[in-house]
């Protein structure tokens, strides 16, 4: 006499059980002890929201207001330097390296004509005087 053998389906499927308004089937991982993502897991709902809170707080600004007088390239430097400090005081992400990347790039430049501008005011300070000495 032979044995039949049978075999047990266990679903191997770790996709979540949604199903969305199109009809088709959520594609994203489920949570652990769930039958759904985390997206759409009731019993992730407390912390997506506190999540979505903590997003939109991220987003506004908590620096003070910009009543900043630019009146020379020096006064520039002194709103890049502040930039390069609150970029510092982000998350590192590739979009913040490019950010200092850039603002360290236009930093440079700045102090490049400021110092252009102090030799240049030496310099006509000199003819001025050398003018005067003339007459």
């Amino acid at each position: 006499m032979q044995m039949k053998r049978t075999t047990t389906s266990i679903s191997k499927d770790t996709r979540c059980s949604f199903i969305k308004p199109s009809g088709d089937r959520c594609g994203a991982a489920r949570v652990r002890d769930s039958g759904y993502c985390y997206f759409h897991s009731p019993t992730c709902q407390e912390e997506r929201h506190a999540a979505r809170v903590r997003g939109g707080l991220a987003r506004h600004a908590t620096g003070e207001p910009g009543d900043y007088r630019i009146e020379s390239p020096a006064d520039i430097l002194v709103i890049l330097e502040r930039a390069v400090n609150d970029c510092f005081a982000q998350a590192p992400t590739l979009g913040r390296a490019k950010t200092l990347a850039q603002i360290c790039s236009v930093l440079l430049k700045g102090m490049e004509v400021v110092e252009f501008e102090s030799r240049l005011r030496v310099l006509e300070q000199a003819v001025f005087k050398a003018i005067e000495d003339k007459r």
